[in-house]
Order: structure tokens, then sequence, then C-alpha cells
């Protein structure tokens, strides 16, 4: 006989084996724990694969609905996508979201590839989820801004937001979110972020927001004044900034592209507990000074331990000559304390590729080219050197 803590941890070595858990998990009653644990810490539900019913689906809800069923309280992550919205559906997706009512141990639940949401009886669902802290809603359509805000009013636990790739129409009339206060981690991507914003941190706003993780991907040059309208709310709270450019429109003039209107306007000098930050997606190929108005602007922040940016590059060659290295290094290295590592992901072509490798051709050892080109950071340590990654 073992002790209880030590079959419990041997079980956890096979967290990503199903069927060995599952064949454990008939051993014997100790063992149903710590393999329910695993089995059913992550659920993905699916209604249909195209025009085909997924065969789990049904077999999931009637397991859950069973007055016998106790594997409700081990369900930690729930994914729901592909919940066929269609009127048809209507009557099953009720059911649906009852019998799931019953997993109040969910902490982060993800909405994927859904029409219409807003449409559906989410009141029947979402309020019982007393364990929400994470939501995440992507590849999502709803009728309105307020309609999402609805839908989030009925979470009033949660401290972590996504709003990746959601579109939605005009909105009657301004909302309010009272629970933006709540908000420790928010994650914007491919959505009319400048709609968003002004409901979430709108100006004069009687909420204190306390986000300390903050990623926006897809920046466009209107969405400037609100993003710095919403980080300058945080000033107090943010410890970690990412921020990218993806969505900026390659046919504008360099004077307007968004990088350089964000980092022109935007002040981290009262971010006093801001300690990383990262910006991804910088096309440098034509415009080396955009790399030095993110550096700039990062070290603005009087605490910042870690900068992390990415670039695009078409050649080993183009990297050593076309950024201006000389300068970066400068304002690196004068830097008198508090930056502990800078980071650089580069993209060579159609490939991504970390720092430390190059997939150019063969396998080339980058260190060199780095402590060449960065010589002060190198005498500082403070360059990071990673494998490289197709």
């Amino acid at each position: 006989m073992l002790p209880q803590e030590l079959t419990d941890k041997i079980l956890d070595c096979l967290y990503d084996d199903k069927p060995s858990l599952g064949q454990c998990s008939l051993v014997c009653w100790a063992w149903v724990p710590a393999t329910r644990f695993h089995i059913f810490r992550d659920i993905t539900l699916r209604r249909r694969w195209g025009r085909v019913m997924h065969p789990q689906f049904r077999v999931f809800l009637d397991m859950l609905a069973a007055d016998s069923c106790t594997l409700a309280p081990f369900v930690v992550h729930l994914t729901l996508e592909d919940l066929d919205p269609t009127p048809e559906a209507g009557r099953e997706i009720t059911q649906a979201f009852s019998a799931l009512s019953r997993l109040t141990s969910v902490a982060s639940l993800t909405f994927d590839r859904w029409q219409n949401l807003g449409v559906q009886p989410l009141h029947n669902l979402l309020p019982r989820l007393t364990a929400l802290s994470e939501l995440t809603f992507t590849r999502v359509m709803v009728d309105s801004a307020t309609q999402l805000f609805n839908m989030l009013e009925m979470c009033p636990s949660l401290t972590s937001l996504a709003i990746v790739s959601v579109s939605w129409g005009p909105s009657p009339s301004p909302g309010f979110y009272s629970y933006a206060g709540s908000i420790r981690t928010l994650r914007l991507a491919g959505c009319p972020m400048d709609e968003f914003l002004g409901i979430f941190a709108p100006l004069n706003s009687p909420l204190q927001l306390a986000c300390k993780s903050v990623e926006i991907r897809g920046i466009a040059p209107e969405y400037i004044p609100s993003i710095c309208r919403l980080l300058n709310s945080i000033a107090q709270s943010l410890q970690h900034l990412t921020i990218d450019f993806t969505h900026d429109d390659p046919g504008e003039s360099p004077a307007s592209k968004a990088e350089e209107l964000l980092f022109k306007h935007l002040d981290l000098r009262k971010h006093m507990r801001l300690t990383s930050f990262r910006v991804d997606d910088i096309d440098d190929s034509d415009r080396p000074s955009a790399i030095l108005y993110a550096i700039q602007c990062a070290l603005r922040s009087p605490h910042l331990e870690e900068l992390v940016f990415s670039l695009t590059v078409q050649s080993e060659m183009q990297l050593r000559t076309k950024l201006q290295w000389e300068q970066i290094d400068d304002i690196l290295s004068s830097r008198s304390s508090r930056l502990d590592s800078f980071q650089v992901l580069v993209s060579l072509g159609q490939g991504k590729f970390r720092v430390g490798r190059w997939h150019w051709d063969g396998y080339y050892d980058d260190t060199e080219i780095f402590t060449t080109l960065l010589p002060r950071c190198h005498a500082r340590n403070m360059l990071i050197f990673s494998p490289g990654t197709r």
C-alpha cells in the first residue's frame, strides 16, 4: 500500500495520456479523483464537424445531466466550439446550457466560432458558473458592443477577459461595464477597439481600473487615442504590456504608421510598476526609425526590467545593414539601471525564428551576430539567446 499522496503524484505523470488515465480510474475508487482531475480538467465541446454531428456532444451532455454524475467538480476549463446557432438547434443549445450550468467549478470559459452568440440563452449558463474568472470570445459575432457587455455583466467575478476576432454592428445606445475594475488581464485583437474601450474605459469613468497585464494586437491609427487613454488610466497597476501592429496598412506613408503614432503619444513615465514591455510585428525593412521609437518609448518606464520585440527582415544581410544597431546599442547600454534583459524575435521571409539559431539554408549560430551588433548590451549580459523554432 502506497500513501495516497504518492499515488496521486504517480498518476499525475499521465496527465496527457487520457486512455491510460481511463484505465487507471477503473483500478479502485482511491484512484478516481486523481485520474478525473486530468481527464475532465479541459473539456472542448463541438456540436458539429461541418455538417456532421459530433458523436461526443450529446453523450457528454447526457452523462452530465444524469443524477448520478460526479464529474462536474473536475471540469475547470471549458471551450464551446461551433455550437450551431441555427433555429432548429435552438432547443438543443438551451438544453445544453442547462446541463453545462452544473459545471460550477469552471474557472475558464471560451466561446469559439459562434455566429449570433448574443441571441443564445446565455442567462441560463453564465450566472450559474460562480467560479468563472476567465472569459474568452474568439471568432464570434454579436449584434452590438452593448450586447457583448450585457454578457459580461452576467459574470461579476471575472479577472481575465479576451476579445479576439469579434465583430459587431453599431450599438443602439452607449453601454457601461460595471465590473471593469475587477479585470486584471485584458487581451484585445481583431475587434473594433475604439468602441470597446469607449465602454470599458470611458472618459471620466468613476471606476478605478487595475489591469496588471494588457495585450493589444492589430492596432490601427484611429485606435491610438482610446488605447492611450486606457493605458493612462491603469498607470498605477500595469506590469506587463504587449502591443502588435499586424493590421497596420503597408500602403500608408511612414509618418502615419500606427506604431510611430503610438510611440510618440504613449508616455510610460507614470507606469511605476511596468516591468515587461513587448512589441510584436514591426516591419522595419524600410523604416529603421520604428524600432528606435519602440525602445525609447519603453525606456520611459522607470522600472522596466525586460524588453522584447519582434521584427521582420528578408535576409541576414538586411538584418545587419538596415537596422540602426549602433544607436540601439547606445540607447540600451547607456541606461543606468533596471533593464535586465533584451530579447529579439526575428522573422526571416515567411518563417518565424527566435534569436539563437537561424533556419536559413541550414543552421547558423546567430549568437555571434548579435554579440557583434550589440556589443555593449552583450557586455552587460542583457541579451537572451534561445533555440530558434520554425
